[in-house]
């Protein structure tokens, strides 16, 4: 009678007293590139002339990659994640020898109601693109699938890659700030919505509010929807509403809307304002069969409404331009040879184009896999025209 008595208890605590797993990953990549890169340099004669020369510099820097991600440290309530990168010149072309930059470096704890976190991070709701950010943030979970989460810190602009020698720093009095708001019901609904603003020398530069949304009324369609507000200027920065039917254990098929206007966030002083397009709405439609197991091909039609500054709808309409995509992937074993074909033709009514991307990586030993790929651009009017573009690259 004793026995069975205490055998319960032992199965009710016993989860409690399973530690729960540490699991760390680590990862560290060196390489070596040599390249000429031009230099303006400044000398002044004896007769203190100021004359200006660009010199071809040969560069030979040595790159260190490094990351690390630990979780379930401190009996599961603690995780730690770092990435950096370090760089010496061999060449010594420049004043500065050496280089380097911290890219993440954050510690998040754990508790049952909530969490908490501080570091340099990269938080990816918010802003369209998301925030890298040194600061600090929170998590509270009320009840079960709801969460409730605040941040708030400094952007920042970390270097992942670059030439040694002298670059531009962040610097000025800049701030940000957000809130978000999470539902969580898995396999049926997820809801998000945020809010969240950056600030440069005490003026706001960014409002944007946002949210998001996908509901599962069964276990074959999907329907999803995303909106972002500039709440600053009143204008709908991006949104997009699809659906995603499975018919069958091997097809895929989605049609859907979305829109942008991608000049909404871009400040009028910076350099890619210039680059900028027309604000535009899309109607899509696709499907992709998964042919065997390690292959699939799919195929995609949009066409597309292109409010070109300049051009009232009252008098021509909206410009139309339409896109057609297919795409085949072929990965027989995880671990094995894979390949991507990708073929788009895009026309806008002026400008044509036609684009082929290849890819692929194969196992050359135990202990090297080789890459290579191609890409080109071509004229739609005129393949050989100057505006065509080809790319090629191995690895």
């Amino acid at each position: 009678f004793g026995l069975a008595l205490a055998a319960p208890v032992a199965r009710a605590e016993g989860p409690r007293d399973v530690p729960t797993p540490v699991r760390i990953s680590a990862r560290a990549d060196l390489y070596f590139r040599v390249t000429a890169q031009p230099r303006l340099t400044v000398e002044e004669t004896p007769a203190g002339v100021e004359q200006r020369f660009w010199r071809a510099v040969t560069t030979a820097p040595l790159y260190e990659r490094a990351s690390l991600d630990a979780y379930g440290l401190m009996s599961g309530r603690v995780e730690v994640h770092l990435a950096g990168w370090g760089a010496i010149d061999l060449a010594a072309s420049h004043e500065q020898l050496a280089a380097g930059d911290l890219a993440l470096g954050w510690a998040r704890f754990a508790g049952r109601a909530g969490a908490l976190w501080g570091g340099r991070r990269f938080v990816e709701w918010g802003l369209p693109g998301g925030l890298h950010v040194d600061g600090v943030g929170a998590e509270v979970k009320p009840f079960s699938g709801f969460t409730l989460e605040a941040v708030a810190g400094r952007p920042v602009t970390p270097r992942h890659d670059g030439a040694i020698g002298p670059v531009g720093s962040f610097d000025g009095v800049a701030a940000a700030w957000g809130v978000r708001a999470r539902y969580l019901d898995p396999g049926r609904l997820a809801l998000s919505a945020a809010w969240m603003e950056r600030w440069t020398e005490g003026i706001p530069g960014q409002r944007v509010a946002s949210g998001d949304g996908v509901w599962s009324p069964s276990s074959h369609v999907d329907i999803r929807g995303a909106v972002v507000l500039d709440a600053g200027g009143g204008r709908v920065v991006q949104a997009r509403a699809d659906v995603l039917v499975m018919p069958a254990r091997r097809w895929d098929v989605s049609a859907g809307w979305s829109h942008a206007d991608v000049a909404a966030l871009i400040p009028r002083w910076s350099i890619l304002s210039a680059f900028a397009g027309p604000v535009y709405d899309e109607f899509f439609g696709g499907a992709t069969w998964r042919v065997t197991r390690g292959f699939a091909v799919g195929a995609e039609a949009a066409l597309r409404l292109l409010d070109v500054p300049g051009r009232t709808r009252d008098e021509q309409g909206p410009a139309l331009a339409t896109r057609f995509d297919v795409r085949a992937r072929i990965t027989p074993r995880p671990n094995g040879a894979q390949a991507l074909v990708h073929l788009s033709r895009r026309d806008d009514g002026v400008v044509a184009l036609t684009v082929l991307r290849a890819a692929g990586t194969f196992p050359v030993g135990a202990r090297v896999d080789a890459m290579l790929e191609a890409a080109a651009a071509l004229d739609g009017d005129d393949p050989a025209a100057p505006r065509s573009a080809y790319y090629a690259r191995a690895t």
